[in-house]
């Protein structure tokens, strides 16, 4: 019994540097940009030139992110696209900074000389105080630019994806409570 209790305290011990639950969920946003290319590369996203029509807006959240639906979005404007870029995104309390840059291209699709759709993806952390920090997915595409310098749409799309340390920790914590109760059974 004792080594059981005792097991339980080490698991429970281990478990307190999780007490913040890590963020979970999917959030989009939409708006309006003028996006600048250079060899078939975004270098520079602009929400400012447009006033409201470019001020990003949260049109789908799941999970964490559900409350901030229909909330504005502040962005890092310009955003000159490089990385790391701290803080490029932030709402409701929620921060997201860009570490990497995985992709960065344009697209001609209609053979016309003017780049049609544009995308970026990347990872990085979301931040939320009372919440652990988060690893996160990270896209940004435009829609329907035909000239993307003339300004357009956009859509952009945030993923969380969970830490392995903290599914190891679970782990970890229900082999030790199993190996505490087949000692004690014996």
């Amino acid at each position: 019994m004792k080594k059981t209790l005792l097991t339980l305290a080490i698991t429970a011990l281990s478990a307190t540097s999780a007490l913040a639950a890590p963020i979970s969920g999917q959030i989009d946003f939409s708006g309006n940009a003028v996006v600048a290319i250079e060899n078939a590369k975004i270098t520079e996203i602009d929400f400012a030139n447009l006033g409201e029509q470019g001020s990003p807006t949260v049109n789908q959240a799941t999970e964490d992110f559900l409350p901030l639906y229909g909330m504005d979005v502040d962005y890092i404007d310009p955003f000159v696209v490089t990385a790391p870029q701290l803080a490029l995104w932030s709402v409701g309390g929620f921060t997201f900074d860009l570490l990497n840059i995985i992709t960065n291209e344009s697209i001609d699709w209609n053979n016309d000389g003017t780049d049609d759709y544009a995308i970026i993806t990347g990872n990085g952390v979301i931040h939320k105080a009372g919440f652990e920090d988060t690893n996160g997915e990270w896209s940004f595409s435009t829609q329907g630019f035909g000239s993307l310098g003339e300004g357009g749409s956009f859509s952009f799309s945030a993923t969380t994806v969970p830490e392995p340390a903290t599914i190891a920790l679970l782990g970890l914590g229900l082999v030790g409570f199993s190996a505490s109760r087949r000692k004690s059974k014996a």
